[in-house]
């Protein structure tokens, strides 16, 4: 009797481990932002997320790290359509959970195309349901654009993200990335709790500082997003503070627990002041 528990012990851990390994071996979901109409508060989304035949349901970003409440700004999404192997396919928003769309994936379909427009708000409050955008510059916060499967892990969730910016815009972000070519920016695949946790700041006015303190194996830096040229302006002194304030901690805790570091300043009175 010990043993076969024992064995059935062993079996369910290997399945559960299994399991695991699967969910995080499903190939990433594609987005792509197009930020090109920026400077008249709209963002364009389109992702391709692989599916099986039948039920789906499907989220918007509901919590956001760092704002404590269930306030994702889905009155913002609009145009939201649903299509596989070319087809239009039905979808239905749950009764309880405004977050939440429900469809049944048809027989052949393995990719789920999906389209949604987010508008930008006027207000200059309110964390990521504020404004994020000016004639001039624009924030991404990645929660803003995008949909998840529901009842996986965030961690196991991954996305090859990928922006488009209007010509001749600089951006600066801790999220990898891939390449670039011209406007287009492709990132590393990153999962969906990095992804949302990564902003893009981007300007037609934008400037780079480098406050890596000497013999400091860490790159630190301060990214400038600015409606003016003007504001980019940085003295000496400060940057000097900036760069003995990355010294001192690295003196006060002893590690770098990042890959890189970057202050991302945006610089603006007409966006929200996340």
């Amino acid at each position: 009797m010990i043993i076969s528990r024992y064995w059935i012990y062993l079996v369910l851990v290997f399945a559960i481990i299994s399991g695991t390994l699967g969910l995080k071996a499903q190939p990433p979901i594609t987005l792509e932002v197009d930020a090109t109409q920026s400077p008249q508060k709209i963002i364009h989304t389109h992702m391709n997320i692989p599916v099986s035949p039948g039920y789906l349901t499907l989220y918007y970003p509901k919590w956001i790290p760092g704002e404590h409440a269930p306030d994702g700004p889905i009155v913002n999404l609009t145009g939201l359509k649903f299509s596989g192997n070319g087809k239009t396919i039905p979808w239905r928003r749950d009764r309880m959970d405004m977050f939440a769309f429900h469809l049944d994936i048809p027989q052949g379909v393995s990719v789920l195309d999906v389209k949604f427009d987010y508008v930008e708000p006027e207000a200059t409050s309110g964390f990521t349901a504020g404004a994020s955008a000016t004639d001039k510059l624009v924030v991404i916060s990645w929660n803003q654009n995008l949909l998840y499967p529901a009842s996986r892990l965030a961690q196991d969730i991954i996305f090859k993200a990928s922006l488009k910016l209007p010509e001749g815009w600089q951006f600066g972000t801790p999220l990898p990335v891939a390449r670039r070519e011209g406007n287009e920016i492709e990132f590393k695949p990153a999962s969906l709790n990095r992804l949302v946790d990564s902003p893009v700041s981007a300007s037609r006015f934008y400037r780079v500082v480098d406050v890596t303190p000497p013999g400091e194996p860490i790159h630190h830096e301060i990214d400038f997003a600015a409606d003016s040229e003007a504001a980019l302006n940085m003295s000496p002194e400060l940057t000097r503070e900036y760069t003995n304030l990355v010294a001192e901690t690295g003196k006060l805790f002893g590690a770098r627990h990042y890959r890189d570091y970057h202050f991302l300043f945006t610089l603006s009175d007409h966006v929200a002041h996340f």
